[in-house]
């Protein structure tokens, strides 16, 4: 991440391209765990929510990038995109906090 830390990510997270590719991330891991895990309670709602489009996409991104991977090759220059994350980045980062942003314990 850049010299202005914070600044820096909320410019990123409010980058149509980035969020898209964000979104697109976390489609795949909820049809995975609704094709797999048989989720119920609040992970089966938040699945839900992702599938139907309601979920806070900010929220989301913004926890993408707090990933080290991810807060590592961010940088505003990457803009629109944020090209220099990779796709299995953002998946990664979307899997290993996908249970906490459901608002599962773990």
């Amino acid at each position: 991440m850049a010299n202005n830390g914070y600044i820096d990510m909320q410019t990123i997270a409010n980058d149509a391209e980035f969020r898209g590719r964000c979104y697109c991330a976390l489609m795949t891991q909820a049809l995975f765990v609704m094709n797999n895990d048989a989720p119920t309670g609040s992970l089966l709602a938040y699945c839900n929510s992702v599938i139907n489009g309601t979920v806070n996409l900010y929220a989301v991104t913004m926890s993408v990038l707090t990933a080290s991977a991810v807060a590592t090759a961010a940088t505003i220059a990457s803009l629109p995109g944020e090209t220099a994350v990779t796709d299995a980045q953002i998946l990664s980062a979307i899997a290993i906090n996908f249970n906490a942003m459901a608002g599962v314990p773990g």
